[in-house]
């Protein structure tokens, strides 16, 4: 990692099995609203669009002899209240420069049925987003199917 494009950033997930599913979008996203303020909503059908919802169903039923995917609905067919719990748990484990992302992660339903995400930034989030930097994750190897992911984020003072 080198400092010239801002302050190296290392993105982390103590909880990414049976493999990370957090779309790499609502990663950047989570990280970008963390500078507005300490609290956000996220649309869920943004990125989570129902043929990914799809996809991500038949990953985990197709692959569930796996030791890794054992833990995960083992009654059977993968519903969205799987997903939901998994993208949860996941959320819930990032970590920026080892230090917590979100202090609270709320899952609700919209007047109009639609899947919505309230979050709530930790003290040290909040610092880390406001001195900006470059956020680097890089996948270390334990089943994921991600890819490195880079972005940049000036601080607002830029």
């Amino acid at each position: 990692m080198t400092t010239q494009d801002g302050i190296p950033r290392e993105i982390t997930f103590t909880e990414h099995k049976p493999f990370l599913i957090i779309p790499p979008d609502m990663l950047a996203e989570s990280i970008t609203r963390c500078q507005s303020g300490p609290e956000t909503l996220f649309s869920l059908k943004q990125f989570f669009p129902p043929d990914l919802v799809n996809y991500l169903r038949q990953v985990l039923e197709i692959n569930r002899h796996l030791p890794q995917f054992t833990d995960h609905s083992p009654f059977g067919r993968t519903d969205q209240n799987e997903l939901l719990s998994l993208m949860l748990t996941q959320l819930g484990s990032l970590r920026v420069d080892r230090q917590l992302w979100f202090s609270k992660l709320n899952y609700t339903c919209s007047a109009k049925n639609e899947g919505m995400l309230h979050a709530g930034y930790t003290k040290e989030a909040r610092e880390i987003g406001l001195e900006g930097g470059t956020f680097l994750y890089r996948p270390d190897g334990a089943c994921t199917f991600a890819e490195p992911f880079e972005m940049q984020l000036n601080s607002p003072q830029q």
